[in-house]
């Protein structure tokens, strides 16, 4: 691989986002990691889809300890210089996890925006940037409080002042290494990482993208969640998207056995690709 792109001023020296999980012969296929920031979860999707497929994971900058970037924008405007360092011509196939589905949404439009081709974006479970989790109706706690009695309310008070009394804990500690100019210690890094990630989504303001499109989503969906549309709130950004419903929920979908749903659909879209741009395919 070749050489780095320019750091953000906010980037560690020498991180390099792009991570080779396999590499074939094939046409390349980048996907951007999910909430915590690392790619390690891509190991079962990267080895079903067969040897031959080149399979880039694309981490985030904090998951080091370093510093991270403030959005979604100046995001893909990092990795961009490691993807075209890497495959300088397209078609290019960009995926993303979670979150990391926005971030891929916009170095596809970055990519677009510099003349480049773009054959494919797969979003993995990827909620749009402004859907954010529902609170809990008055309806259900009520129903809750008439099942369990009172000790719905103590076990609610008791779950709601651990979370708070941890997220100011990271909070502390976070600032605390970022005062001293310290790596942020691994125990902190997934909240770290977690919480600059889900910021930058709310603040994203994205623009449609026409092209190709195809997201595959968990077939079960955390209550937080079910407001959503069957498009994970993607309706009015991609016309032009394929939904494909995958087994088990928004953490297994990427892990055998249910991955394999997804890999059947996913494998012969890149195989045709990777073809018709001249890449061997097996």
């Amino acid at each position: 691989m070749t050489s780095s792109p320019a750091m953000p001023p906010t980037v560690r020296e020498g991180f390099d986002p792009l991570v080779p999980i396999q590499l074939g012969t094939s046409l390349p296929f980048f996907c951007v990691h999910g909430a915590g920031g690392n790619v390690l979860n891509f190991r079962d999707i990267a080895t079903r889809l067969g040897t031959n497929q080149t399979f880039y994971g694309i981490q985030a900058a904090g998951v080091d300890g370093g510093p991270t970037i403030g959005s979604i924008e100046e995001m893909a405007a990092f990795y961009l210089p490691s993807i075209l360092a890497t495959q300088p011509k397209g078609p290019y196939v960009i995926g993303g996890y979670s979150v990391g589905g926005v971030v891929a949404f916009e170095v596809v439009q970055q990519l677009k925006a510099a003349g480049k081709d773009v054959a494919l974006l797969v979003l993995l479970d990827s909620f749009a940037g402004h859907v954010v989790p529902q609170t809990t109706s008055t309806k259900t706690h009520l129903d809750h409080l008439r099942e369990w009695g009172p000790a719905y309310l103590g076990n609610r008070l008791k779950a709601r002042l651990q979370r708070e009394t941890e997220t100011l804990s990271v909070a502390l500690k976070t600032r605390f290494y970022k005062s001293q100019n310290q790596p942020i210690p691994f125990e902190l890094r997934d909240r770290y990482v977690s919480t600059a990630l889900a910021e930058a989504a709310l603040r994203y303001k994205p623009t449609p993208y026409s092209g190709r499109v195809v997201l595959y989503r968990a077939a079960e969906v955390d209550p937080q969640f079910q407001h959503t549309s069957e498009t994970l709130g993607w309706d009015d950004l991609t016309p032009n998207l394929e939904i494909v419903r995958v087994p088990g929920n928004h953490d297994s979908l990427v892990y055998e056995p249910n991955v394999l749903v997804m890999i059947s659909h996913l494998r012969e879209s890149l195989r045709a690709i990777s073809s018709e741009a001249g890449f061997a395919t097996s």
